[in-house]
C-alpha cells in the first residue's frame, strides 16, 4: 500500500502538467499573452495563458531584405544563403509562395 501511494506521488509530481507548472512559470513570463485565467485544480491553481505572444520573440528578423543575404548577388534567396537559425530559415516554405525554392524581393515583402 506504501509503495502504491509513493509510486503515485512520484508520477503525479513528474506528470507533464506539474513539470509545465514548475518549469513553464519562467519561460512563458517572458511573453505578455492576450488572455490569461487561473483556474481552481484539485491539487491547486493551474494558470493558463493562450493566444498569440503581444512581441514576438524574433521581431527584429522579420525585416528582411534580399541584399541581407544575397550571397551570389543573383537578387534571389535560396534556403542556403539563409543563417541557420534565422526565422526565415524555419518560415521559408511559407514565404516561398510559388514555390520555386527561392525568395524574391517581392515574396519577402509579403512575409514581414
Amino acid at each position: 500500500m506504501k509503495t502504491r501511494i509513493l509510486l503515485s506521488a512520484v508520477l503525479l509530481a513528474s506528470s507533464p502538467l506539474a513539470l509545465s507548472q514548475q518549469a513553464g512559470a519562467s519561460t512563458s513570463d517572458m511573453y505578455q499573452y492576450r488572455h490569461v485565467t487561473q483556474i481552481q485544480a484539485t491539487t491547486g491553481p493551474v494558470i493558463v495563458r493562450w493566444g498569440q505572444p503581444e512581441v514576438l520573440a524574433k521581431a527584429n528578423e522579420y525585416h528582411v531584405q534580399v541584399s541581407d543575404f544575397d550571397a551570389n548577388a543573383d537578387g534571389l534567396l535560396s534556403r542556403a544563403e539563409i543563417p541557420g537559425m534565422h526565422a526565415l530559415q524555419y518560415e521559408f516554405h511559407v514565404v516561398d509562395s510559388n514555390s520555386n525554392g527561392y525568395l524574391s524581393a517581392a515574396e519577402l515583402v509579403n512575409w514581414q
